[in-house]
């Protein structure tokens, strides 16, 4: 799919950024973590949507909603790692959204106002640290990394739950979320041992928001990279093991997860703990993730973001979707419109494609399959 743009502008916030807050100094867990955007694009029935007046609409709110997000209008300095909040205006191009339940609600006047925090900083200051690498990241757009959409629908997930449903009775059965990124990770890993036709070590990477694990909570719209990182890592016969047993996947990916959101918990009551669950530890699997030749597999969790319900005066989107990532064996999971489904992008090495391509399983569990935009 081809987007061209039709027009290009800076909206500047609709009064001036404070003296106080022209200053923004992003917290040390911002600046040691990767550097990367994840775009999302929504798509709407309306043909009213290139309308002038719908257009006017969304510049009029933007230009509301930036004094909430000061930032956005601003430059970032990267060597010095600071937010130049000099209102020279956000980017607005016809085809493209962003911080979007906020804009929706200024551009349809109706719905809470949500008022960001901009606080992790004071609890974990810039030491000025370079940024971690993150699996193997391109700054550009990386044409050696393919992606491919499956679609679990609510039958598919079904299927899934009474799978592993015999191990799971005295629990809590597991969620659309937790099957879906265990067969999918199954599937990455025999693709993986089909490839060098042998189980290799893995290390499985999920992304956890600790925003409200904290005790006590930090608000939900407290910006920042409020997220904590699970990890399973198996030997080559514990890798072919999970791949060959979707209950024991399951569960060893949640009980990863809990044993991460226990310490959640503690971050700020214990800061020096917290500083080490949040960024040495991040800066020393880091380390260890890349002098090793284990299989990293990356997770990421947007289903919970309500995408289906951003409104922007013409109507909720049809669709939601995300670009590709320049990342390799990287998962990204998005909900259906219908909230019953999981909508999956997984990444990976040109080379490596090709073996998830033939994978029987996921040929008879998902309904659609598809490209990035």
């Amino acid at each position: 799919m081809k987007v061209s743009v039709v027009s290009r502008k800076l909206i500047k916030p609709c009064k001036p950024t404070p003296s106080d807050l022209c200053t923004y100094k992003i917290s040390l867990i911002d600046e040691v973590n990767p550097s990367m955007h994840v775009t999302r694009i929504f798509f709407y029935e309306s043909d009213q949507v290139a309308d002038d007046k719908y257009i006017a609409s969304l510049e009029e709110s933007l230009s509301q909603v930036l004094p909430l997000f000061y930032p956005l209008a601003g430059r970032y300095n990267k060597e010095e790692h600071y937010v130049n909040c000099n209102d020279e205006g956000a980017a607005f191009l016809i085809t493209e959204t962003t911080f979007l339940k906020a804009w929706a609600n200024a551009a349809t006047n109706g719905g809470l106002v949500i008022r960001p925090d901009f606080d992790l900083a004071s609890y974990f200051p810039s030491e000025n640290k370079p940024s971690l690498p993150f699996g193997q990241l391109s700054r550009g757009r990386n044409t050696s990394i393919l992606s491919r959409r499956f679609v679990f629908d609510k039958n598919a997930i079904h299927k899934l739950r009474e799978r592993v449903s015999p191990e799971w009775r005295s629990e809590r059965p597991p969620s659309r979320v937790q099957v879906v990124s265990a067969v999918l990770t199954q599937a990455i890993l025999r693709a993986d041992r089909v490839k060098h036709g042998q189980s290799r070590a893995s290390i499985i990477r999920q992304a956890i928001n600790v925003r409200e694990r904290i005790i006590p909570p930090v608000s939900k719209y407290s910006c920042g990279t409020w997220v904590c990182t699970s990890f399973l890592e198996s030997d080559p016969n514990e890798s072919y093991g999970l791949e060959c047993n979707l209950a024991t996947m399951v569960s060893k990916m949640r009980e990863a997860n809990i044993e991460c959101i226990k310490d959640c918990a503690r971050i700020l009551s214990d800061r020096e703990f917290g500083r080490w669950l949040l960024v040495d530890c991040e800066l020393e699997a880091g380390q260890r993730l890349h002098s090793t030749d284990n299989k990293v597999i990356w997770i990421s969790d947007l289903s919970k973001f309500e995408d289906f319900e951003l409104d922007f005066g013409f109507g909720k989107p049809i669709w939601a979707t995300v670009t590709d990532m320049p990342i390799e064996d990287f998962i990204v999971l998005m909900n259906t419109k219908h909230n019953d489904g999981i909508e999956a992008w997984v990444y990976m090495h040109e080379s490596d494609m090709p073996y998830l391509d033939q994978d029987e399983e996921l040929r008879m569990l998902t309904t659609q399959r598809g490209y990035a935009i």
